[in-house]
C-alpha cells in the first residue's frame, strides 16, 4: 500500500493520507480508496471530507460531512462511508467503467475550532482497462498452461500405445515359439500318414500270408485225409 501525507495550513495543523497511489483494474470491478486526517489539536467539532476527480476542487464529486447528507451518497456505483470523530472517509467505486479514469483526490476541511484549516491528499490514480486487455496480459500464461498439457497427454499416450504393442508382440512371440513351423508340421503329418500306411500294408501282408498257410493246411489236412480213405 502507499501513503502520501500533505501538510495543510500554515501552522500544519491537520495531515491528510491518501491511499493506495494508484489503482489498475477491469471494467466492472470495485475500486476502494482511502482518505483519512490527523487533527493536531485534538477532535475537531465540524469536519467536512470532500472527493473530487480531476484537478477541479470548485465541484466535489460527493461530500462527507454532517451538514450535507445529500451528498454522501450518490448512488450504488460512487458513494461514501467512514466516520467524521475519527476523520476518514472510503470512497467506493462499483461496477467500473473506462470512463471511471482519472485522479481522484480527499480534500479535509476542519471549520470548528478555529482557525479554519485544511488539507489535500496527494490522489489516487484510477485506471480501467477493457477486459479484453486483461485477458490478453494472461493469454501467453495461458497458451503455455495448454500446450504443457496437450505434450503431457501426447506422452502419455504414445507410452501406452508402445506399450500395448510390446505386450501384443512378446504374447505372439510366445505362441510361435510354442508351435512347430507349419513346413515341419505338414512334413511330420507326411511320415505319420506314410508310416501307417506301412503299417497297414504290413499287416494285411500277413494277414494274406496268414490265410495263405491255413489254406494250405487246410489243403493238406485234406489231401491226406483223402488218402487215407481205402479204396
Amino acid at each position: 500500500m502507499v501513503a502520501f501525507t500533505c501538510w495543510a495550513g500554515d501552522q500544519g495543523k491537520v495531515s491528510v493520507s491518501q491511499h493506495p497511489g494508484e489503482i489498475n483494474v477491469s471494467v466492472g470491478m470495485t475500486a476502494v480508496i482511502a482518505c483519512e486526517a490527523n487533527y493536531h489539536r485534538g477532535t475537531p467539532e465540524h469536519t467536512d471530507m470532500y472527493w473530487y476527480k480531476g484537478n477541479r476542487r470548485d465541484q466535489p464529486i460527493l461530500a462527507f460531512s454532517k451538514d450535507s447528507k445529500s451528498l454522501s451518497s450518490q448512488d450504488d456505483h460512487l458513494y461514501v462511508r467512514g466516520n467524521l470523530s475519527k476523520v476518514y472517509s472510503i470512497l467506493v467505486i462499483n461496477n467500473l467503467t473506462v470512463n471511471d479514469s482519472g485522479v481522484y483526490v480527499c480534500e479535509v476541511l476542519v471549520s470548528l475550532p478555529p482557525p479554519h484549516v485544511s488539507g489535500y491528499g496527494h490522489g489516487t490514480r484510477l485506471t480501467v482497462h477493457e477486459s479484453n486487455s486483461c485477458q490478453t496480459s494472461k493469454a501467453p500464461q495461458e497458451v503455455w498452461k495448454h500446450t504443457v498439457f496437450l505434450a503431457i497427454l501426447a506422452y502419455s499416450l504414445a507410452v501406452t500405445i508402445t506399450t500395448v504393442l510390446l505386450g501384443v508382440f512378446m504374447c505372439v512371440h510366445k505362441r510361435s515359439k510354442g508351435r512347430p513351423n507349419s513346413k515341419e508340421a505338414l512334413r511330420s503329418q507326411e511320415e505319420s500318414s506314410l508310416t501307417s500306411s506301412r503299417k497297414r500294408a504290413l499287416a494285411l501282408n500277413t494277414d494274406r500270408t496268414r490265410e495263405a498257410q491255413n489254406q494250405e493246411y487246410e489243403d493238406m489236412a485234406l489231401i491226406r485225409t483223402i488218402s487215407q480213405i481205402p479204396r
